[in-house]
């Protein structure tokens, strides 16, 4: 399941028949990169219970390396990644967790469920419930479902910095 440019998710569990182990057709999957690419590519994997948490293993591991996360390393995984290396959480909404003294996943397991929906609203609530106990948010859970047919197309322009000067807007846009 591609996921960016440079990810993708890969359910091991139909290549159980094939490969050993999970870090068995890791290590095979980093030999065909450096096979294909040479080894100045640098690839990191994840391999963990949820697609959630292989990407934050991925993400916090030391360069080219492969992390594996054993369900009891899970907790430990969680209380030690900032939610700005958690996937999902953004800049907008790690600083609502921040105003509740939150500053790593692990947390939001013991902020009041009346605080937590005050701050980020009820659909964030339960994401970031499901973050914290290292399931899958909505988001890549969504990845599994079948590609629907691009209904729209839309264009946006992303300013370096928030504006409401009618004259800088039409300046940039034009």
């Amino acid at each position: 399941e591609l996921f960016s440019l440079d990810e993708a998710f890969i359910h091991f569990t139909p290549l159980a028949r094939l490969y050993a182990s999970p870090l068995e057709f890791a290590q095979k999957v980093r030999a065909d990169i450096f096979a294909l690419l040479g080894e100045w590519v640098t690839c990191n994997i994840g391999i963990a219970r949820t697609r959630f948490l292989a990407k934050l293993a991925s993400e916090t591991a030391a360069p080219d390396s492969i992390t594996q996360v054993s369900v009891e390393q899970e907790a430990a995984l969680l209380a030690n990644t900032t939610c700005a290396g958690a996937c999902g959480i953004g800049d907008r909404l790690g600083k609502k967790l921040a105003a509740l003294g939150v500053s790593v996943p692990y947390q939001i397991n013991f902020i009041p469920q009346v605080d937590l929906e005050r701050a980020v609203g009820l659909f964030w609530t339960y994401q970031l419930r499901l973050m914290a106990k290292g399931d899958e948010p909505l988001f890549l859970r969504r990845l599994s479902d079948p590609p629907q047919p691009m209904k729209s197309v839309g264009r946006s322009i992303t300013g370096w910095q928030l504006c409401n000067n009618e004259a800088m807007i039409k300046r940039t846009l034009y």
